[in-house]
């Protein structure tokens, strides 16, 4: 789950993934995501991951029509 915050007159666009890895040096791979797109505050919810790979959860939010504002953070693999 991911969730922002904005100005209720902003077009606001939240994305967020669980990505897995088999082991390390592998690639990771996006095992759920989701994005809204709301006015104002929003919030992203994917599906619940189970797996013993390792874990790794990133979100993207920011401005809709601005792309160029938008910030990206990740988890550390878990």
């Amino acid at each position: 789950m991911a969730q922002v915050s904005a100005d209720p007159a902003q077009l606001t666009v939240v994305q967020v993934e669980v990505r897995t890895q088999r082991a390390w040096g592998s690639p990771w791979i996006t095992a759920a995501s989701a994005t809204t797109i709301a006015n104002g505050s929003a919030k992203a919810v994917t599906p619940r991951v189970v797996t013993g790979d390792l874990k790794m959860v990133c979100a993207t939010a920011g401005p809709a029509l601005d792309a160029a504002q938008r910030v990206t953070t990740c988890t550390g693999p878990f």
